[in-house]
């Protein structure tokens, strides 16, 4: 009588500890694909938004140099202690 009870116990222990395996495997799984998904998405959002910030920047940096050209074009203004204020490096 022990012998059948104990494989049963052995049996139902089996079938519990591989059904919270997999339940726990498939959780995994899933709860990995949604963070990866999530962080994917918040990291191309704040790439864009920097991207957008330099280009910002660049689009400035671009103007005055075209003002610049401007300038040397039509003025004949050649002073170079102007541009060494105006490009210092903060």
């Amino acid at each position: 009588m022990k012998s059948i009870k104990s494989k049963i116990v052995t049996i139902i222990a089996i079938v519990c500890i591989v059904s919270v395996a997999l339940c726990s495997s498939i959780s995994y799984y899933f709860s990995y694909k949604a963070i990866m998904a999530e962080s994917t998405n918040k990291v191309s959002m704040a790439s864009q938004k920097y991207s957008e910030m330099i280009n910002g920047w660049l689009l400035t940096k671009a103007k005055l140099m075209d003002s610049m050209v401007v300038d040397f074009q039509y003025n004949n203004k050649y002073d170079q202690n102007i541009y060494i204020v105006i490009f210092k490096v903060n």
